[in-house]
């Protein structure tokens, strides 16, 4: 009997095959990716169980709408700007950014004080432009979504000479940076306040 070597891909080498390999297989490894992500945060911080089939279908279904919006070749939707940087609440679907500016999506997950946030950037083409990642204690959901934004905006420094659209699903705390008459906790306030002068 021969012996059996390990085959040790990373991850690295695996999304540099999806890049040589097409720009569909990218777009499609990316979002298999990003619904890993959030399965593998339901998990740890849930206790939910995986379902890779459900894994699967959600990653098709958002590339299936990133795709047909690119082939629509239709407007997005318009977003209020404030110096180059937008806060906005997130659509069901991906809506790719105007030509010229970098879309960034934030997302957290928050479960007995310890959190998890994620923040990728892609272009008019879903193009990957970068990401960060962030884990650490909290003591609200709010907290750990304001955490997120803010990552969000330490990343969009990156992107100096371009409009950069930040984007999450926490309606609340974009409303809290974008709006200054909004009434903020007093105890998340610092936070709002840096996210503020961050924009």
């Amino acid at each position: 009997m021969g012996r059996k070597k390990k085959s040790s891909t990373s991850f690295i080498e695996v999304v540099t095959f999806w890049i040589i390999y097409n720009e569909e297989t990218y777009r499609l490894g990316a979002c298999l990716l990003w619904y890993y992500w959030k399965a593998r945060n339901k998990k740890i911080f849930d206790k939910s169980n995986l379902v890779f089939k459900d894994i699967y279908k959600s990653a098709l279904h958002n590339y299936n709408d990133f795709t047909s919006e690119l082939l629509q070749d239709t407007p997005t939707k318009s977003n209020i700007l404030l110096n180059h940087q937008s806060l906005v609440t997130c659509d069901e679907r991906w809506i790719p950014p105007p030509n010229g500016e970098i879309k960034i999506n934030v997302d957290a997950a928050f479960k007995d004080f310890i959190y998890a946030v994620a923040v990728v950037g892609r272009d008019l083409e879903g193009k990957f432009m970068g990401c960060i990642t962030k884990i650490g204690k909290a003591n609200s959901a709010e907290q750990v979504e304001l955490s997120a934004f803010s990552l969000g905006l330490e990343f969009s420094n990156r992107f100096t000479n371009l409009v950069t659209l930040i984007e999450g699903d926490a309606l609340k705390v974009s409303t809290w940076i974008n709006d200054l008459t909004s009434n903020v906790p007093w105890n998340l306030l610092p936070q709002v306040l840096d996210a503020r002068f961050s924009v």
